[in-house]
C-alpha cells in the first residue's frame, strides 16, 4: 500500500458510518422522511463501498464471484424487506401502544438514536453469541457463516428466521420503552451502514476506531472457519460488549478464502433455496464440527 492509500484508509471508516449517520440524524431531525434521507445515504454508501473494494481491496480474490453472487443478491433483498415491514409495523405500533413513556424524548436526536443503537446492538451480540453455541440456532446462523469470502453484500446474509430472532428482542424492548419511529430507523440505517465496512472487502484501518466499532479488521477474524477461532468479536456496531464480555480479538496477519468458511462444510450449498432448507437437513454433522 502506497503512503497516500495508507494514509486515506484512515478516513473510509469515520467518512462513511459517522458522516453518513450524521447526515441520517440531521434529516430526520429536520423533518424528511426515511426515503428521503436513508435512502440516498445508503445508496451512496453502497456504490462508494462497492467502489473502494475495487480500488482498495483486502483481499483481491474476493471481488471474483465464487458462484454466490445472485444468492448473496437475494439475502440481501429478503432481508431488507424483512427490515422495511418491521419498521412499518413498528409505526403502527409506536403510535397505537404506549407502552410506557420512559424514553428520553427531550435528548437530542443523536443521542436517542445512540442510546437506541445500543440497546439493539446489546441483544444482537447476545444472541449471536448464543448461535454459535446452541445446535438449533447454529443451523440457521451457519447460512451467514457459509460465505467463502467477505464483501459487502453479504454483510446481511442470513438465513429469514435467524434475521428476526436476532433483531426482536433489541427492538421490541426500544418499542415498550417508547422510542420514537425516527430513532429507530436512524439506528437500524447506521448499522446498516455499519454492516457494509463490517464486510467490506476494503484494506481501510480504523485506528483507535476499532475499540469503539465493529469494523472489518475484527470482524473478519469471527469468519475464521475453525470453531474455536472464531468465537470472537460478536458485536455487531459497538465493540464494548466484546470487550466487556471478553470476546473482543485483535489479531495481526490477512485472511484468504481458504481461511474463511465452516470447517468441515466445504460442500455447503450454494443455491439460495437450498441455503433456506439446510437449517433442516443434517443435523448431526455440523454440530460434530462445531465441537
Amino acid at each position: 500500500m502506497t503512503l497516500l492509500k495508507s494514509v486515506l484508509s484512515f478516513f473510509i471508516y469515520p467518512t462513511l458510518v459517522l458522516g453518513g449517520g450524521a447526515i441520517i440524524i440531521l434529516g430526520l431531525g429536520a423533518g424528511l422522511q426515511s426515503i428521503q434521507v436513508v435512502l440516498p445515504v445508503m445508496v451512496v454508501s453502497a456504490l462508494c463501498v462497492g467502489c473502494l473494494e475495487r480500488l482498495l481491496p483486502y483481499e483481491p480474490d474476493w471481488n471474483h464471484s465464487h458462484h454466490d453472487t445472485l444468492t448473496d443478491v437475494l439475502h440481501y433483498l429478503v432481508n431488507f424487506g424483512i427490515k422495511q415491514v418491521s419498521l412499518m409495523l413498528y409505526a403502527v405500533l409506536v403510535d397505537r401502544l404506549l407502552f410506557a413513556d420512559w424514553w428520553p424524548v427531550e435528548w437530542p436526536l443523536a443521542l436517542q438514536v445512540g442510546v437506541c443503537l445500543a440497546i439493539i446492538d446489546l441483544f444482537l451480540y447476545l444472541v449471536h453469541r448464543w448461535s454459535h453455541s446452541n445446535e438449533i440456532l447454529w443451523r440457521f446462523h451457519a447460512v451467514h457463516h457459509s460465505s467463502k469470502r467477505l464483501y459487502w453484500v453479504n454483510g446481511e446474509k442470513r438465513h429469514p428466521l435467524h434475521q428476526v430472532l436476532e433483531g426482536v428482542p433489541g427492538v421490541t424492548l426500544v418499542l415498550v420503552l417508547g422510542a420514537p419511529y425516527p430513532v429507530v430507523v436512524g439506528a437500524l440505517a447506521i448499522l446498516g451502514i455499519n454492516m457494509m465496512l463490517q464486510h467490506g472487502n476494503i484494506d481501510y484501518r480504523a485506528g483507535w476506531l476499532r475499540f469503539v466499532f465493529c469494523v472489518a479488521e475484527l470482524h473478519r477474524w469471527h469468519h475464521q472457519k475453525e470453531a474455536d477461532r472464531s468465537n470472537v468479536n460478536f458485536g455487531a456496531f459497538f465493540a464494548v460488549w466484546d470487550l466487556l464480555f471478553k470476546t473482543y480479538r485483535s489479531h495481526s496477519g490477512h485472511l484468504t478464502t481458504r481461511d474463511v468458511g465452516i470447517e468441515g462444510e466445504p460442500d455447503f450449498p450454494t443455491a439460495y433455496s437450498a441455503q433456506l432448507r439446510w437449517p433442516l437437513k443434517g443435523w448431526t454433522s455440523l454440530s460434530a464440527s462445531r465441537k
